[in-house]
């Protein structure tokens, strides 16, 4: 038994009666492999196999709705790797990955049925313990992850030590919704890790260090508006068939006066968080656009400019609007413009989200879903969306070398792209193996340090007539 897609085509003769009929058919076996394992990567990490972090929201989420007002609570502990960073920097990312992957399983053989142990990021792990009626039951639990920690682990021949910093939210008391709960936890546990590591933290109300921090980066911000002090850098976008530079993703940088260059990591989420997001996305726009309009009329050729959009932005309801405006006063061709979205963004309020998709491609605006297959989005939304591409996660390509695993998500996404007649885009690209493979398997686009470090807008215009004159 195979999936099969049969095509009956009519045959007629030179005097139009009909013949005879034509039927092709063609093995989709490959095809719905590939969509199952793309669908099974939504929600889950594929080192660890565990769920991911937006699984993970779903699920803490469902299980605070169906909390009963008797007393019980939801907790969330957010457990990060101490010295991760030292192992992979010293023994290689092959051996990290290796021991991410044992300190998992070990964890996952300390939880009852009803706990669901999540991978947040490159070293944190979330644990969603339902049910909790009394915080002894979390000190219990997180004690005895402690304790499993005691014990070495056997990489490779190598015995590699290595502990946790816990901290600890509950709902409803800390928060009733998973973002909420998990600032709280990461409040935690950064205390945690201030009182030596290797222990763990509740959240409490005189955890404020990190809040006044983002109120010092937050008014910093709102400086950084009025003083001009965002630029724009630009990595450049290649296609694999013709090896030419067919765009550029603009990355938003924070130049402060005093502190130097902000990394966006440290800026972007207290943007978020306070709204700020807003004016600064209408920043990047405008000048991406105003860019590219200006490098056209100096004659660097039809290049495509990629802006990343918020979620806060797009849930303000006027983004159609500005991005019209904004084609119209930087006179940029729509079809120069491409806007980068998130799954997440694009499974809240649907139909509303289809409504002002089709309104951007109306204005002939090109689509793309930036790092696919690290959200939750359903695949058959795809053709509902009406985007263009799918930017292929960074995280996939570069592990790409660590096994055959790695290399069949990344065949996957590919071959499903594809058959929904959708460009492919892989970021992260790193060196020549990879922009081998991904040419071999018919990658469209790549960007990455191997071919060019995000630049600012002089530099980048001058890389790529540099790159022209040698192609």
């Amino acid at each position: 038994m195979f999936p099969e897609w049969l095509s009956l085509s009519a045959v007629h003769d030179h005097n139009g009666v009909l013949s005879h009929y034509v039927g092709l058919f063609f093995d989709l076996s490959e095809r719905k492999a590939a969509e199952a394992r793309a669908e099974y990567l939504i929600h889950h990490d594929p080192l660890t196999d565990l769920p991911n972090r937006l699984q993970a929201k779903n699920r803490l989420n469902e299980a605070i709705a169906r909390r009963q007002d008797d007393g019980e609570g939801v907790a969330l502990l957010y457990v990060d790797l101490d010295n991760f960073k030292t192992i992979n920097d010293s023994l290689g990312q092959a051996m990290g990955d290796q021991l991410l992957k044992a300190a998992a399983q070990r964890m996952q053989t300390l939880l009852q049925s009803q706990e669901m142990l999540a991978r947040h990021g490159a070293d944190e792990f979330l644990l969603m313990v339902p049910h909790v009626r009394e915080p002894r039951q979390l000190t219990e639990l997180a004690s005895l992850l402690l304790n499993a920690f005691a014990a070495p682990f056997d990489i490779n021949g190598q015995q590699l030590h290595s502990t946790l910093s816990i901290g600890v939210a509950l709902a409803p008391d800390d928060g009733d919704d998973y973002d909420a709960l998990l600032q709280k936890a990461e409040t935690a546990v950064r205390a945690a890790k201030e009182a030596g590591r290797n222990t763990f933290r509740f959240f409490t109300g005189q955890q404020g260090g990190q809040a006044a921090e983002q109120l010092l980066i937050r008014n910093g911000l709102h400086n950084a508006l009025l003083r001009n002090e965002f630029i724009l850098h630009y990595q450049p976008q290649l296609d694999l068939t013709t090896g030419r530079i067919v765009g550029a993703e603009a990355l938003v940088r924070w130049l402060h006066p005093e502190q130097g260059m902000v990394p966006p990591g440290k800026f972007i989420p207290v943007a978020e968080e306070s709204g700020l997001i807003v004016p600064i996305g209408e920043w990047v726009l405008h000048e991406a656009c105003r860019q590219l309009a200006q490098w056209r009329e100096e004659g660097l050729g039809d290049l495509v400019v990629a802006v990343n959009l918020s979620g806060v932005e797009f849930k303000r309801g006027n983004l159609v609007e500005s991005v019209t405006h904004t084609l119209a006063r930087t006179g940029l061709p729509a079809t120069c413009l491409e806007l980068e979205l998130t799954e997440s963004m694009l499974m809240h309020d649907v139909e509303n989200v289809i409504s002002t998709l089709q309104r951007l491609k109306a204005l002939g605006v090109r689509l793309s879903i930036d790092d696919f297959g690290t959200g939750y989005s359903c695949l058959s939304y795809l053709t509902r969306f009406d985007v263009d591409t799918l930017k292929i996660d960074q995280s996939f390509v570069r592990q790409l070398h660590l096994g055959d695993q790695h290399a069949a998500i990344i065949r996957a996404v590919i071959q499903m792209a594809h058959s929904l007649d959708l460009a492919t885009i892989a970021e992260g690209v790193e060196d020549a193996e990879v922009v081998a493979f991904l040419r071999a398997h018919a990658c469209d686009q790549a960007q990455g340090y191997f071919f060019s470090k995000p630049l600012p807008a002089e530099d980048f215009a001058r890389f790529v007539r540099q790159y022209r004159a040698v192609l």
